[in-house]
Order: structure tokens, then C-alpha cells, then sequence
């Protein structure tokens, strides 16, 4: 991780492209955590910031999938599962076709309860577009 000064605050990410961050270090529990109760100082650092989180697809195992189920469901067939696997794959790729997924947040008005989800972008430029494109709009 690297350190990138914005307006004054030092934030950790992977990168920072146009004083977009991409993969940042949040603070704890900052998608779940309701407005009202975050603290002035996370408020003063993360309010109206947009940035930008990446993931990959990772596909499910039949065991962590049979654990997770509750005991007496009737749970699907390893057969089944490699199926919906494969459909959820094949989904993900034609939508990602680079193998990544750019989902973009912004902590704002929009939800009360965690960061607004801007948009998903197939590309990290594409990804920085938006953003730009929205910057001084509050979702």
C-alpha cells in the first residue's frame, strides 16, 4: 500500500488515479456503519470521496457451500453445483471480460446505513470516467 495525500488527509490504497483511490485501506466496519455514527474525523476524511474497489471472480467449493447450508435443507447435488458454478462463471466473464470487476462508492446522503454504490465498471479507466464524471454530485 502507498500513502496519497487528498484535501489535506493521508489515505492508504493500491493506487490513486486523478485523486480517485483504488483499493483503500477503509476504516473499520465503514460499510456498515450508519452515518450518524461515524465520527467527525472519518466524516471530514470520507464524506463526498469517491474511490474505487476491485475484485475478482472466486468461485465457490462444493464443501464451503455444503457447511454453510443449514442442517435438514436439502442441499444440491456436487453435479448441480459444478452447473451453477460454471453458468455463474461464464456470467461474470461475459461481464467482465478482463477478469475484474470495478465497483465504485462513494460515502454520501445516498445510504444512510454505508457508502452509495456509484456504479460497476468492466474497466478501471472506464471506472475513473465515472467518477469524474459525477464528481460534485452527492448520490
Amino acid at each position: 500500500m502507498k500513502t496519497f495525500n487528498i484535501a489535506g488527509h493521508d489515505y492508504q490504497a493500491e493506487n490513486c488515479i486523478d485523486s480517485v483511490l483504488i483499493n483503500p485501506v477503509l476504516p473499520d466496519d465503514f460499510d456498515s456503519t450508519p452515518i450518524d455514527a461515524r465520527t467527525e474525523d472519518d466524516l471530514d476524511k470520507w464524506y463526498n470521496l469517491p474511490y474505487i474497489v476491485t475484485s475478482e471472480y472466486q468461485a465457490d467449493n462444493y464443501k464451503d457451500y455444503c457447511d454453510r447450508c443449514i442442517t435438514g435443507i436439502e442441499t444440491m447435488t456436487e453435479d448441480a453445483f459444478s452447473l451453477v458454478i460454471a453458468d455463474n462463471e461464464a456470467k461474470w466473464t461475459e461481464r467482465f471480460p478482463n477478469g475484474k470487476a470495478y465497483w465504485i462508492y462513494c460515502l454520501s446522503s445516498g445510504k444512510w446505513d454505508r457508502p452509495t454504490l456509484w456504479g460497476i465498471s468492466n474497466s478501471l479507466d472506464d471506472a475513473v470516467a465515472l467518477v469524474k464524471s459525477r464528481q460534485g454530485v452527492t448520490a
